[in-house]
């Protein structure tokens, strides 16, 4: 009988550190600061990419997308500033739906949701559907 309960002890100890995992969800995935490293967009009638990241000034290819704790999203303008003018920093707000599979930034009064295609530690790939097409924009974690 003792062994018995020997084995099960292990066994449940192997489920439950098996079972365990150390992934992180996207919410926390997402913390910290990511640039643009490419932005397409496919025309509403058509099925061919343009790449639109090809047409930014460097000054807007600096710029940083910045993911705090509690809901604290920031647009950096990087090292150049397009216009001087410009403040270097401007906060908002984002969130993720309750599958993290939706994320909602809002910004300057501003609201955009991105469905999430594709989220690892270092790499972010997401979508928005406008009327004139559909824009893809891919970020990577710096």
């Amino acid at each position: 009988m003792k062994t018995v309960k020997i084995i099960l002890c292990a066994f449940f100890a192997f489920i439950f550190i098996t079972g365990c995992s150390d992934d992180e969800s996207r919410s926390e995935m997402i913390l910290g600061q990511w640039k643009v490293v490419a932005f397409s967009m496919v025309m509403t009638g058509s099925t061919t990419p343009t790449d639109v990241f090809a047409t930014f000034q460097a000054c807007r290819k600096d710029d940083l997308n910045i993911f705090e704790t509690g809901g604290v999203y920031k647009e950096d303008e990087g090292p150049t500033k397009c216009d001087p003018s410009d403040p270097q920093q401007t906060t908002g707000t984002w969130s993720f739906n309750s599958d993290e599979t939706v994320l909602t930034l809002v910004s300057d009064g501003i609201t955009t949701v991105i469905n999430v295609t594709e989220m690892s530690k270092s790499k972010l790939v997401g979508t928005v559907t406008e009327s004139t097409g559909v824009i893809t924009a891919t970020l990577n974690k710096i």
